[in-house]
């Protein structure tokens, strides 16, 4: 099954030794359906509806667990990827991910994205305001809406230009088409990234 998680009974977290299949540990979460979960080196986190919790994966041990105020932040969702930037103080956008390595984000059903340190405490919390999506991403660049402007950012998240675009683009042979004023447009984006590096 691998990374999958199934949609029915009651959720647990279970390993297996690769080569015998003899159970390592086996930890059961009560009732509540695991919505998302993310791992590092040596924890899992899981996401549930009112709450997050940290698991060691080498022993299934809970080693915190937090309660979240549903009337403050709303039921929480998922953990959020590469694709969620941010307005900072002097309105310029930065990939969320890149702010603090140390903490995960977390978005919630009221259109924030939590910021949660290692020990679960929220140390932060993001508007809905100053979240900017990536509308469309390849492997080289990816395109952010912010209002009537878009802002192209290449793979190390370095704004490459800012210009007015609609979200109905898409990418063939790194030629970028979007309409603008019912007007179908192209820019090549090879010679964008020439006139960028010049």
């Amino acid at each position: 099954m691998g990374d999958r998680m199934l949609k029915f009974g009651k959720p647990f977290i279970a390993a297996f030794d690769g080569q015998s299949g003899n159970q390592i540990f086996y930890s059961g979460m009560g009732d509540d359906p695991i919505l998302n979960f993310q791992l590092d080196d040596e924890f899992i986190l899981l996401i549930f509806k009112s709450g997050i919790k940290k698991y060691k994966l080498e022993t299934g041990r809970n080693v915190f667990r937090r309660e979240i105020e549903e009337n403050e932040y709303g039921e929480l969702k998922y953990f959020v990827g590469s694709q969620v930037f941010v307005s900072t103080a002097n309105e310029a956008l930065i990939n969320l991910l890149k702010i603090d390595s140390g903490k995960v984000y977390v978005y919630t059903n009221q259109g924030k994205i939590l910021s949660v340190d290692k020990q679960l405490n929220i140390s932060h919390v993001f508007g809905r305001e100053s979240i900017k999506v990536s509308y469309l991403q390849n492997e080289d660049w990816k395109f952010i809406s912010k209002g009537e402007q878009t802002y192209v950012f290449d793979d190390s998240d370095t704004l490459i230009v800012e210009t007015e675009m609609s979200s109905s683009t898409f990418i063939h042979n790194n030629i970028l088409y979007f309409t603008r004023n019912n007007i179908l447009s192209s820019i090549d984006m090879n010679q964008l990234l020439v006139k960028k590096e010049d």
